[in-house]
C-alpha cells in the first residue's frame, strides 16, 4: 500500500479535528459537500480520489443513510490497528466488519446483517 500523501494527511487532521470539536465529537459524518467546502475541492471526481485515498488507509469509514453516502473519520491507532486486521479478512469478512461498525450502538441482527451484506 502506497503512503499516505501529505495532502492526505492534511485532510484527515482538519476532518478529525472539525469532528472533535463538533456537538457530536467523533461520530460526526459528513457529506459530499461537506467534504468538498472543508477541503476546497471543486469536482467530485477530485473528492473521490481524496476520499478513496483515506479509506484506503482506514482513516475514513463510509456510512450509507436513505441512499445517500456519508463519511466519518478515525482516529490514526484506530485506522492503524485497523489496517492489519482487515488485511486478514476476505471481502465477505470485511463487508460483514464494516457492517457491524456501522451499526454502532443501535443494534445489529443477523437478518439485518444478511440484508446488507448478502452473505
Amino acid at each position: 500500500m502506497a503512503k499516505l500523501s501529505p495532502k492526505g494527511h492534511e485532510r484527515h487532521d482538519l476532518l478529525f479535528e472539525t469532528a472533535k470539536s463538533s456537538a457530536l465529537g467523533l461520530k460526526k459524518s459528513f457529506s459530499q459537500q461537506d467534504l468538498m467546502s472543508l477541503w476546497d475541492i471543486v469536482d467530485a471526481a477530485q473528492l473521490m480520489i481524496a476520499v478513496q485515498e483515506l479509506i484506503q488507509h482506514s482513516l475514513l469509514r463510509t456510512l450509507r443513510a436513505d441512499r445517500i453516502l456519508y463519511w466519518s473519520p478515525r482516529p490514526w491507532e484506530v485506522a492503524s490497528a485497523e489496517v492489519h486486521t482487515l488485511q486478514k479478512f476476505d471481502n465477505d469478512e470485511r463487508l460483514i466488519y464494516e457492517a457491524v461498525e456501522n451499526a454502532e450502538a443501535t443494534g445489529i441482527w443477523i437478518k439485518r446483517l444478511k440484508q446488507n451484506t448478502g452473505v
